[in-house]
């Protein structure tokens, strides 16, 4: 697996899943680079925006709902946070 990550799509697992979704971001924090683009697939499901907002507070971002055909929720990692939770281990 690459040490960083420019761009991550995510289109699964299913949301009966243990984790699902959400635990892309808490599995693959480390390896998200400054100015990561996180796309969420499924944007319409109420489930994926609760996942977003959840990533937006962990990763100390925003996240905007674009509307291109099936809708997905895009967000850019700052780095800030993903760095300050590497060091305190959190």
């Amino acid at each position: 697996m690459p040490r960083r990550f420019a761009l991550v799509v995510c289109d699964g697992p299913p949301a009966d899943t243990p984790g699902g979704r959400y635990g892309l971001v808490p599995v693959m924090r480390e390896h998200l680079s400054r100015g990561c683009v996180i796309l969420l697939d499924d944007a319409e499901r109420e489930h994926e925006r609760t996942i977003a907002l959840r990533w937006q507070t962990e990763l100390s971002t925003s996240h905007e709902l674009i509307r291109c055909g099936k809708p997905l929720i895009r967000m850019v990692v700052t780095g800030h946070r993903v760095r300050s939770m590497l060091r305190t281990g959190s």
